[in-house]
């Protein structure tokens, strides 16, 4: 008895050979790296200047910076997960993969992203942050069925 295995559970190996990959923009990439370097240098200097003059408040200022710092460390390793792969059978985008024929509709939207929508109704956003969002759009559509 051959059955088909869930779609949930779908091994990249069903959805063909892989085409392209597509991790987050470098774009986004230099903005959060900009961002730690500079909570970096703020959290430097305001601890200096809390040695130097000992006021509290350069104190809190170095512990904000801190925080800043290590949370925007914290969503730059998150955005590693959102890569997009393309197959030449389908899609998949963290745990949401698709052959060709289970997409129902995509959508492109400026502020929002690229919206997949499955046969069954289960959607997925790509956000901006994905780099090349627009080609990955445009691979998607072409391969729906007419």
């Amino acid at each position: 008895m051959d059955t088909l295995p869930h779609p949930d559970t779908r091994s990249a190996r069903d959805l063909g050979k892989l085409v392209s990959v597509h991790g987050t923009s470098a774009a986004y990439l230099q903005r959060a790296a900009i961002v730690v370097v500079m909570a970096f240098v703020f959290f430097l200097v305001t601890l200096i200047l809390y040695n130097l003059w000992g006021d509290i408040v350069y104190l809190l200022m170095a512990a904000a910076f801190l925080i800043l710092h290590l949370f925007t460390l914290v969503g730059w390793w998150m955005q590693k997960r959102n890569v997009v792969r393309l197959y030449e059978n389908g899609v998949e985008f963290r745990k949401f993969n698709a052959t060709w024929d289970e997409i129902s509709r995509v959508e492109a939207k400026t502020d929002t992203g690229v919206r997949i929508t499955k046969i069954g109704g289960e959607t997925v956003t790509l956000g901006r942050s994905v780099s090349e969002i627009g080609k990955v759009a445009r691979v998607i559509k072409a391969h729906l069925p007419a």
